[in-house]
């Protein structure tokens, strides 16, 4: 197996994938007492199940991710035909458009297990994380206005909502 170059005990990989309307990026990042380091990046299409369809979603997926790994200096799998192989990363977050559908979900889930994305893996809106890196506290207000549009507030008691994803027409 290839290795992340200087990867010690205490390090940790972390993939991020952010999935629109449009494109998708995907990061694999390693995190250490030191901090954190970028391996690699990946870009694809469009990971939005209803803007690109389930098939061409999940393969943008896989090759954002196939492109994430290849940059830094890790096996690549080969995605869906591929699976099982031995997993490299710690934790994957994926932020994708039109997650927050149950069905959307269960298949994004299926497809990282099956391809074994990550040890831990966490699906959320792609609003959560704009959320998060422009609210120290983790409350206030994000907007998505691109492809596709949404917007997220929580309070500072951690009670949110999530509104839009209806797509560049709104």
């Amino acid at each position: 197996t290839t290795m992340v170059p200087n990867r010690t005990e205490q390090s940790h990989l972390l993939l991020g994938i952010d999935g629109g309307g449009s494109k998708t990026a995907a990061w694999v990042v390693s995190l250490d007492s030191q901090g954190e380091r970028l391996l690699g990046q990946g870009l694809a299409g469009s990971a939005n199940f209803r803007a690109a369809g389930r098939e061409r979603a999940l393969e943008n997926l896989d090759g954002a991710v196939d492109a994430a790994l290849r940059a830094a200096g890790l096996k690549v799998t080969g995605g869906l035909a591929n699976s099982n192989p031995p997993l490299q990363v710690d934790t994957a977050v994926l932020a994708l458009a039109g997650s927050a559908l149950p069905d959307v979900q269960a298949q994004v889930l299926d497809w990282a297990r099956l391809r074994s994305l990550a040890s831990h893996i966490h699906i959320v809106h792609d609003a959560e994380p704009v959320l998060m890196a422009g609210t120290p506290d983790n409350w206030g207000i994000a907007l998505i206005a691109g492809t596709g549009s949404a917007a997220i507030g929580r309070d500072q008691t951690g009670q949110s909502v999530t509104v839009g994803g209806w797509g560049y027409w709104f």
